[in-house]
C-alpha cells in the first residue's frame, strides 16, 4: 500500500512538472533563447513583453493545480494531488505573485515601447473585443488576489465571508482561463492547445461532481 501511494504521489508530482514544462516550451518555441532579450539591440519591452507571457501560462497552470486539488480534497485522488503540489496556502501566495507580475510586466513592456508611462492596460475597458479580454483577466487576477488574501485570513480568523469569497478560486480560474483562450497565442498553439482545453474541462468535470455532493449532503 505504501508502495502504491508512492507511485501515485510521483506519477502526480511527473505530470505537474509536465502541465508546467509544456507551455513554457511552448513559449520558448516561439520567442527563441529567453537569454537573448537581455542583449543591448532588443527593441525596448520586448523582454518584459516574454516575461509577461511566462508568467501567465505558468499562472494558468498553477491556477488549475490549486483548483482542483481543492475541488478533490478529501478523496484519494486530492491526497495524492496535495502531497505532490505541498502546501495549498504556499501556491496560493505564489499564484497571487504570478497575478500580480503577468500584468504589471505587460505595462513595462508596453511603457518601455511607448517611452512614457502608459496605465491604459489596467483600466478595464468594454469598448472593443481585445480590450474587453483584457478587462477580463484584470477581474481574474482581482479575484485571484481576493482567493489568496481570504485565504489566509481564513486560516487565522475563520469567518463566513472569507470562506465564501476564498471560493472565488474556481471563478478565478474560468475569467484567466478564457483571458488567455481568448487573445493568448501559445494557448492556440499545439501541443498545449490540447493541454490547455484538457485543463478546463478536467477543472469543470472536479467541480461539477463536488457541487453534486454538496447537493446531495
Amino acid at each position: 500500500m505504501i508502495g502504491q501511494r508512492r507511485l501515485a504521489r510521483a506519477a502526480v508530482e511527473l505530470g505537474a512538472v509536465a502541465a508546467l514544462a509544456l507551455p513554457l516550451w511552448t513559449l520558448w518555441r516561439q520567442t527563441g533563447d529567453p537569454l537573448a532579450y537581455l542583449a543591448p539591440d532588443v527593441p525596448p519591452g520586448q523582454g518584459a513583453y516574454v516575461a509577461s507571457k511566462a508568467a501567465g501560462l505558468a499562472l494558468v497552470v498553477l491556477l488549475w493545480l490549486q483548483t482542483v486539488s481543492a475541488g478533490l480534497r478529501g478523496t484519494p485522488p486530492g491526497r495524492a494531488l496535495a502531497a505532490a503540489v505541498g502546501p495549498h496556502e504556499r501556491n496560493g501566495l505564489l499564484v497571487a505573485a504570478l497575478a500580480l507580475a503577468h500584468p504589471l510586466l505587460f505595462v513595462e513592456a508596453v511603457s518601455l515601447r511607448s517611452g512614457e508611462l502608459v496605465l491604459a492596460p489596467l483600466l478595464p475597458r468594454l469598448t472593443d473585443y481585445y480590450h474587453a479580454m483584457l478587462t477580463l483577466g484584470l477581474t481574474a487576477a482581482m479575484a485571484i488576489l481576493v482567493a489568496a488574501g481570504t485565504g489566509l485570513q481564513r486560516r487565522r480568523h475563520p469567518a463566513r465571508l472569507a470562506v465564501l469569497l476564498h471560493r472565488l478560486a474556481p471563478a478565478a480560474f474560468a475569467a484567466a482561463w478564457l483571458h488567455g483562450w481568448t487573445i493568448g497565442s501559445e494557448t492556440r498553439t499545439p501541443p498545449f492547445r490540447e493541454l490547455y482545453v484538457l485543463l478546463a474541462l478536467s477543472a469543470a468535470v472536479v467541480w461539477a461532481r463536488r457541487l453534486a455532493r454538496s447537493i446531495r449532503g
